[in-house]
């Protein structure tokens, strides 16, 4: 075609298509075009209508243009293949992307991203090219190759080192392309390695009025010329040389006016686009070069980039590091054999305090930690490491990631999280693994699978093993305040002394609401004894959801041991006689018995049973929860030892009638609705349904509704000296005995079976004016040695804050840290407003933090067990729940 008049002027549009800086530019390139040539449309794929396959294939346009970069790798490695290998290699030698780049990567094969169009104080419109020296494509496989939607997958499957085996990444960025009303284009140019100098190239576009993104032709055939092409971006690339950009063969595409989710300024670095870019491109196989071409008058308009690791392991930013880890974790063990054993790696980031200003500026962490954008979307700055803490990636691409959220709400990490990076790798995932766990788009986990529930849990598992990030946050949380050790447990454990079924709801997660019991026979002559219903009203649990079927129970035994794994040692009266318990006359003791009654059976509205016992004046709480009814029994005022009562319990078992039948709720019944209904005997069919395994099907008469009864013996002694409460860090867990072994009073470690108390600090005005970089701080004025307080202090607490809640690194209530603000707004006002008198200010406070504890724990406990799940994806997690509602 050399020489041809069409071919140059075919050329002189693909060039100014390359330099167009605007939507509108190419609007207006494309009217010249089509007053000197025939101009064709065609659904892009040959697939009208297709406007919602393209717009559904990502939801964010970094992953969507970091697919372009995987192309232009695919295209290098693939002519790396063709020209270097050694003879006879076949592809499948080369698993993986880095093997191939490290065995025949072209010299030249290095791929530049180019910007163009205006900054961001002159209109803001960001064009990005990516151009290649990859293998291409001829004339004849152009229109297959980049203007299919599928089709580039099929011709890459047999490359088993490529990334775009899906043959989507082409069309992912159009929907991020202009607008409606400026236009939505996208400009692709290539010749073949084979063929050099053979080029062809076409113009995407957005039609709405025709539902589908479309191509041009010209004279019915994609467009084509001979030659070098490129060569024009000379002119606009500062300290460009004559030769350097134009090519006989590989790739460009354009993108125009790219909607971008972080800043759209200088791609070559300063901030968002580089840092952005780099969370998903991790390890790079090939480098890149990060080209600005608007005029930011600054002298660096380049930057070159192998991803986030290989950046982060230059020796300048290694002193960054406050350490790194790799953990070993078997995802066997939580049920994935595809996902099998594989390493963690952890980048643990020295706190902003501990890095020395003369090693470091300020910012050196921004590339890495940045913690928001100057692009603003409407719920504000949109972070960087916010979104990427934890990347999964294939080949160093991220194909899924999780968020600062997964590191504080889920792992417990609340105060290293911001400074934590985690990475697994994926390369040796075959293709159908991957779609297991990976969106085809590659940009996300694929929600609701079970490979990656399994990903997520062994992913937290294994990282609450991190001896690195536990010590670290132990040492953080410990310069969060006062580590206050005047605060009044005494006035703590008195509360939960005097209402253990306060103890019960925050340690089981229960709402407090409990069974009645109602005294059998009175033998203290003090009447009934306390009515022992833990809740309001009739003692029914309102809010209870339980939506189990309904069931009768079959046995009620006394447990012998008692075991938190209900793995109990029930009592055998044929063998040993009566259960038999000793409670000394100063305290209580807990008898239990197993049962397959439900929770609510006791307080639900419909076939449910009675608690009744003989000297219901010992007992003082009643609680029938995961099959083990409890009776916290307490010795009567003047008790000797010696003494004992023989006590009798009865779980009575409803009688159903005819009336009964006609009012039930099939559904609660566990047993087919229509076998029921069509039964002659509609009363004991149900029977049947409600308790299959304790009724003769052959008897069709006879119904067992006698009471359950249970034994024990009471035996007084000696009074035993107050123990200490326990400590979170010395107490240990296990077992205790139902005859009277186990707890008695409440203690302060839920692993015993007591009340657990969250670790607690306090903070001044003192603590919330601390800022270290002020030019007017003097420590020793506030009274505070900054070596033991986190400046970020200043920055979490004012008069309007409570209270800080971090999340417990183990799950358990003690594991929790309260930071309390003592000179919050509220109790100042208080003490003002009431004119306390200093004497009893002391009281006020402690009061105060009382409150926040008992309020804190039973938000925790009842957010955790029964709420956790609508938290799991969200930022704020079940802390940040309860820290708002104590505002």
């Amino acid at each position: 075609m050399s020489g041809d008049l069409r071919s140059d002027l075919l050329e002189g549009f693909a060039a100014q298509f390359l330099m167009a800086e605007s939507p509108g530019s190419v609007s207006d390139i494309l009217e010249d075009l089509e007053e000197q040539c025939d101009l064709d449309w065609r659904a892009l794929g040959q697939e009208p209508n297709n406007y919602g396959t393209v717009q559904t294939q990502a939801s964010s346009p970094m992953p969507c243009f970091v697919e372009l970069k995987a192309n232009a790798d695919d295209a290098v490695l693939i002519r790396g293949f063709e020209e270097n290998a050694p003879a006879g290699a076949e592809p499948d030698e080369y698993p993986t992307m880095a093997s191939a780049a490290e065995a025949f990567s072209p010299d030249d094969g290095e791929i530049e991203i180019l910007a163009d169009g205006t900054t961001p104080t002159d209109g803001n419109v960001l064009n990005l090219t990516i151009r290649d020296k990859g293998c291409g494509q001829p004339p004849e496989k152009f229109e297959d190759t980049f203007l299919g939607l599928h089709t580039p997958g099929v011709i890459k499957q047999k490359y088993s080192f490529t990334q775009g085996q899906y043959g989507m990444g082409g069309t992912g960025v159009l929907q991020f392309c202009g607008d409606r009303h400026k236009g939505c284009y996208k400009f692709v140019a290539s010749a073949s390695h084979q063929d050099p100098g053979n080029w062809s190239w076409s113009l995407i576009r957005q039609n709405r009025d025709a539902n589908q993104y479309e191509y041009c032709l010209v004279d019915r055939k994609i467009p084509r010329f001979d030659g070098e092409f490129g060569q024009s971006l000379v002119d606009t690339v500062p300290g460009a040389e004559s030769g350097d950009y134009g090519q006989e063969f590989g790739s460009f595409v354009k993108v125009y006016d790219y909607q971008m989710d972080v800043s759209r300024a200088d791609i070559s670095g300063q901030e968002g686009f580089l840092y952005k870019f780099e969370r998903y491109v991790v390890d790079s196989p090939l480098s890149v070069t990060m080209t600005e071409t608007r005029d930011y008058s600054t002298s660096v308009t380049q930057n070159t980039t192998r991803g986030f690791l290989p950046t982060l392991n230059e020796s300048r930013n290694q002193k960054l590091l406050k350490g790194t880890e790799t953990l070993t974790y078997d995802f066997t063990d939580v049920g994935s054999e595809i996902l099998g054993e594989r390493d963690i790696d952890v980048f643990l980031f020295k706190h902003e305090d501990e890095i020395d200003d003369e090693e470091s500026t300020s910012r050196s962490t921004d590339r890495f930690l940045q913690k928001t954008s100057s692009h603003t979307d409407m719920t504000g700055r949109t972070g960087i490491h916010e979104k990427h803490a934890v990347m999964f990636t294939v080949n160093g691409q991220t194909h899924g990631d999780q968020g600062l959220g997964f590191l504080k709400n889920q792992c417990g990490y609340s105060k290293v999280a911001e400074d934590t990076v985690v990475i697994v790798r994926f390369d040796d995932f075959a293709n159908p693994d991957m779609s297991d766990l990976f969106k085809p788009t590659r940009d996300r986990l694929q929600d609701g699978k079970e490979e990656t529930r399994c990903l997520k849990q062994g992913l937290k598992d294994a990282l609450k093993q991190s001896d690195m990030l536990t010590d670290e946050e132990d040492r953080r949380r410990a310069k969060r305040g006062t580590d206050d050790a005047e605060f009044d447990t005494d006035s703590f454990e008195n509360f939960v002394k005097d209402n253990p079924e306060f103890a019960s709801y925050v340690n089981s997660g229960r709402k407090i609401s409990g069974p009645r019991l109602h005294p059998q026979t009175n033998t203290s002559g003090e009447g009934d004894g306390p009515s022992q219903g833990t809740g309001e009203g009739d003692g029914k649990d309102i809010e209870s959801e339980n939506s189990d079927p309904w069931k009768i129970p079959t046995f009620l035994t006394g447990i012998e041991e008692y075991q938190p794994d209900n793995d109990h040692v029930l009592w055998d009266e044929s063998d040993s006689g009566m259960m038999q318990i000793e409670v000394p006359v100063n305290r209580r003791k807990k008898v239990r018995f197993a049962t397959d009654a439900q929770d609510d059976y006791l307080n639900r509205d419909t076939l449910s049973g009675e608690l009744t016992a003989s000297h219901s004046d010992l007992v003082r709480v009643t609680e029938l929860h995961d099959s083990v009814l409890t009776l916290t029994v307490e010795p009567p005022e003047g008790a000797s030892s010696g003494d004992s009562r023989m006590m009798t319990i009865s779980m009575t078992r409803p009688t159903l009638t005819a009336e009964l039948v006609t009012d039930l709720d099939y559904s609660r019944i566990a047993g087919a609705e229509t076998e029921i209904l069509e039964s002659e005997d509609v009363v004991l069919e149900c029977y049947r349904a409600l308790c299959p395994d304790t009724i003769d099907i052959a008897d069709t008469k006879s119904v067992d509704t006698a009471p359950l009864y249970g034994h024990v013996e009471i035996v007084f002694t000696d009074e035993e000296e107050a123990e200490d409460p326990p400590t979170p860090s010395s107490s240990g867990g296990g077992s205790d005995s139902g005859g009277g072994d186990g707890d008695g009073d409440a203690g302060t470690d839920e692993s015993s079976g007591g009340m657990a108390v969250p670790n607690i600090l306090t903070v001044y005005q003192k603590h919330w004016d601390f800022d270290p970089d002020a030019e007017d701080f003097d420590p020793g004025e506030l009274d505070i040695d900054e070596d033991e307080v986190d400046s970020g202090l200043a920055r979490e607490f004012d008069e309007n804050v409570i209270m800080r809640m971090d999340e417990s690194l183990d799950g358990t209530i003690s594991g929790l840290t309260l930071t309390i603000n003592m000179d919050a707004a509220p109790l100042r006002s208080f003490i003002v407003n009431r004119n306390v008198k200093e004497t009893y200010k002391e009281y006020v406070e402690d009061h105060y933090k009382n409150s926040i504890v008992f309020m804190t724990i039973s938000q925790y406990r009842e957010l955790k067990d029964k709420r956790e799940e609508e938290f799991t994806e969200k930022e704020i997690g079940v802390t940040g729940i309860i820290e708002n509602s104590a505002l």
